[in-house]
């Protein structure tokens, strides 16, 4: 119990906390805000320290955990990629890379039920991760298809139907 409350003493404190308000604001609303939350609460008033997050290659280009008796395996693969304040971010954000990889891997080869690709943003990084399970004989040949899919986005341009199509999709999320 101490320990929660050391935790708790460290981090719940008015020091350590940020309120956002949106939509029609007005002065009214402010000050009931303030009224209410506007006094200092807690024992720390200094703000905590945020993390960084920043990724680092590791040396092994392949990390390979055997499970005995396994009838699949889980596939992970990831690389850094850029950061929230380079000019081609929202560019990337909209990418549609997921969807290749199930035409291709799912539906053409068979090799898997579901593959998913996608960018996590971190505040001084970014991390591209493509994640499936397959059978333990389609590894390596569905390893080697998320690499064709890859140099075919480094050498042929994107097809106008399917930026078409990224397009729609993006605009019936919003």
């Amino acid at each position: 119990p101490e320990v929660l409350r050391g935790f708790y003493d460290r981090h719940y404190h008015s020091g350590n906390c940020s309120i956002f308000l949106s939509g029609k604001v007005t002065e009214d609303t402010i000050r009931r805000v303030t009224d209410t939350f506007g006094t200092p609460f807690g024992q720390y008033q200094q703000k905590a320290i945020k993390p960084e997050f920043s990724f680092n290659a590791v040396a092994e280009k392949r990390i390979f955990i055997e499970r005995e008796d396994a009838l699949q395996s889980a596939v992970k693969l990831g690389c850094t990629t850029i950061t929230r304040q380079n000019p081609d971010f929202l560019k990337l954000f909209g990418g549609y890379f997921g969807s290749r990889l199930m035409s291709n891997i799912r539906e053409e080869k068979g090799y898997t039920y579901g593959i998913s690709a996608g960018i996590m943003f971190y505040p001084d990084s970014g991390l591209l991760g493509i994640s499936t399970e397959t059978d333990n004989e389609y590894v390596e040949p569905l390893i080697q298809e998320v690499y064709h899919e890859i140099d075919k986005l480094h050498q042929e341009l994107v097809p106008m139907e399917e930026l078409t199509m990224v397009r729609n999709y993006m605009l019936g999320e919003m």
